[in-house]
């Protein structure tokens, strides 16, 4: 019979933790383990929207599919009266907003209020479009519609200069509440769409 003791069994390895780059308007910060991910994510640091990258693997995804977000907190209470005037006007102005950009868009001649079809050049990958003012003056209001009428939209918040191109991600497009995530929607058209002028209609990608 041997003396000898066997070597003491050696506990396995820690399996490796996933590490997660975030991504916003082309900037990047990162990597991060899912702990300190999460504390930024409570602290305010990201948005839902924000792209987010697992170390290792090829796509990126909106963050808020990795990472919990916590709920909206309202400020003050509204009472059935306020919120009912609120949800009205809201409709209202949608309403009004869809019949506007209805009677320009798709048209194959101004009509007697527009000032003709706006000039622009839209390229896109599969995150971003990119739109260049082509008229020779300043587009004062700047609607891009994804994927026809009823489809995503982004309001432009800027004034855009003849001549000057901008860049939009697509995950900044929205449809009500709902995000364009361009990893799972594929983006077809753009409609480019300037107050007062007919919008032209770009197929895309």
């Amino acid at each position: 019979m041997s003396d000898k003791t066997p070597p003491p069994l050696q506990p396995p390895a820690p399996a490796p933790r996933p590490e997660v780059y975030v991504s916003r308007d082309g900037e990047n910060w990162g990597p991060y383990d899912m702990q300190t991910l999460e504390q930024h994510v409570r602290e305010g640091r990201f948005q839902p929207t924000d792209m987010a990258n697992i170390v290792g693997t090829p796509n990126w995804q909106p963050l808020n599919t990795l990472v919990a977000f916590p709920p909206v907190m309202e400020k003050g209470k509204m009472g059935c009266t306020s919120r009912a005037l609120v949800g009205a006007a809201v409709i209202f102005g949608s309403l009004i907003l869809f019949i506007a950009i209805r009677a320009n868009i798709d048209s194959s001649e101004p009509s007697s209020v527009s000032k003709g079809r706006a000039k622009a050049s839209v390229s896109a990958s599969q995150y971003v479009v990119e739109v260049t003012n082509l008229d020779d003056f300043e587009w004062q209001s700047l609607t891009l519609i994804a994927n026809g009428l009823y489809g995503y939209r982004y309001e432009h918040p800027y004034l855009v200069p003849a001549g000057e191109t901008i860049t939009v991600r697509f995950n900044q497009f929205s449809k009500g509440e709902e995000r364009l995530n361009p990893l799972t929607t594929k983006v077809s058209s753009v409609a480019v769409h300037v107050s007062g002028y007919d919008a032209p209609v770009f197929n895309v990608r």
